[in-house]
């Protein structure tokens, strides 16, 4: 499919650019600092995100050797995986938020039943303590 205007090149370069400041962004990365890191000006990236400039290849490969976990699939297009080599990184983030979660749950689990024990013991000990003052009293 070719591009009909140089309106539409600029459309798509907006995204482009939003979609590379989400992977900066996710990298712990500003926009300002991955242009500085390529040797290019922020005001070219935030020219780009306005839509008033375009990017070329020269640009799109340096990008994409600076971050080679980056899906050009993704880049380019917005689809699929936002990294290389597709779902698996995004399936193991996604089961490690997921296990952090159980074992927050299950530590939560635990400490609320600890709290429990302690409250139980401490009612024993109260009423123990309350015997021991009753039989004394007797003696």
């Amino acid at each position: 499919m070719k591009t009909k205007n140089r309106a539409e090149i600029l459309l798509k370069t907006k995204a482009i650019v939003e979609r590379l400041e989400t992977f900066a962004k996710y990298k712990g990365e500003t926009l300002a600092e991955l242009s500085q890191s390529l040797g290019y000006s922020v005001s070219y990236f935030v020219r780009a995100k306005a839509g008033q400039q375009s990017f070329g290849i020269d640009i799109t490969v340096l990008i994409l050797e600076h971050y080679r976990d980056l899906s050009p699939d993704w880049l380019l297009f917005g689809s699929g995986s936002k990294f290389r080599g597709g779902v698996a990184v995004e399936k193991k983030e996604m089961v490690i938020r997921t296990e952090h979660s159980k074992i927050d749950k299950e530590v939560k689990k635990s400490m609320d039943k600890a709290k429990r024990i302690k409250q139980m013991f401490l009612k024993l000990a109260a009423d123990t303590q309350s015997q021991i003052d009753g039989l004394s009293k007797l003696s």
